[in-house]
């Protein structure tokens, strides 16, 4: 394979990382890897003395990539605190109207409207009784202005029937 021809599939081999090379591929790798050039860098790299970085230097550069990765903090922009802002005020107009008591307090001699509806369901039921026993059916007899035995479905012990 001359240059062009390596290059060239080399260039293919980039573009499809997400495939695995096929047995061809793998192939040519290992041919390339065999080739004279090849084997000349790693035994230059073999002669390489071993080096390993000070201490001094590692705490050096360390403190360096430190300071070169603190950033200066970015004021916060207006958009937000305008919407924090507007969040606390409906927070707080929630928790006034949610606290604040009943306008006025009903007093105890005011009759309540549950106990009114429950006394009219009541003689309405008495009513619609009297009228059924003598042979109309409580469908039949006069409708009744409130429906509030059929709201709370009562039963006839409920209602003392």
């Amino acid at each position: 394979m001359n240059d062009r021809e390596v290059r060239d599939w080399m260039r293919k081999l980039s573009r499809n990382v997400d495939t695995a090379p096929d047995a061809r591929d793998e192939a040519l790798l290992d041919e390339l890897l065999k080739s004279e050039p090849q084997l000349a860098m790693a035994h230059a790299v073999r002669q390489l003395p071993e080096d390993e970085p000070s201490l001094v230097w590692r705490s050096e550069t360390n403190h360096k990539i430190l300071e070169a990765g603190i950033r200066q903090r970015q004021p916060r922009s207006p958009w937000v605190w305008r919407s924090a802002l507007g969040l606390g005020l409906a927070g707080a107009l929630a928790a006034v109207t949610l606290l604040s008591g009943p306008a006025t307090i009903p007093s105890a001699a005011e009759p309540h409207d549950v106990e009114a509806r429950i006394m009219r369901a009541h003689r309405e039921a008495l009513n619609a009784r009297l009228v059924a026993d003598r042979g109309l059916l409580v469908q039949e007899s006069k409708p009744t202005l409130s429906t509030a035995w059929r709201e709370f479905q009562w039963q006839e012990a409920d209602l003392g029937l």
